[in-house]
């Protein structure tokens, strides 16, 4: 698992590359975001996460993915008993992973950015 952190009040967690290049993109110059890049998911190294808990016990931890909310990793996190509750941030529940229309697209990509950093 790869770690980069920054002193943060509020933690992104993502695997999607091209929204984690956004995110790290408008974090560059804030000190209260950290990003943590989960690489694995299975086995989930429990034991990591409960570091990065640990570090930034008094933050906001927020998982953060293009997928829509039933597809994706957010479905296996829910498997886990983790030391923090992330609150979800993504594309609503659907039966397709992509809209088809790039303009609704790049909507929702734009409003999960705003999200995840209101």
């Amino acid at each position: 698992m790869e770690v980069s952190f920054n002193k943060a009040n509020d933690n992104v967690n993502k695997k999607n590359q091209n929204i984690l290049e956004a995110l790290q993109q408008q974090a560059e110059n804030r000190k209260d975001v950290a990003i943590i890049r989960v690489e694995q998911l299975y086995p989930l190294p429990e034991h990591l996460l409960a570091q990065v808990y640990e570090q930034y016990s008094k933050a906001d931890f927020y998982w953060v993915q293009e997928e829509p909310r039933n597809m994706g990793t957010w479905m296996h996190l829910s498997r886990y008993d983790l030391p923090f509750s992330p609150k979800y941030i993504g594309r609503k529940s659907s039966a397709s992973p992509a809209t088809g229309f790039k303009k609704t697209h790049d909507k929702e990509q734009a409003a999960i950015l705003e999200e995840a950093f209101a």
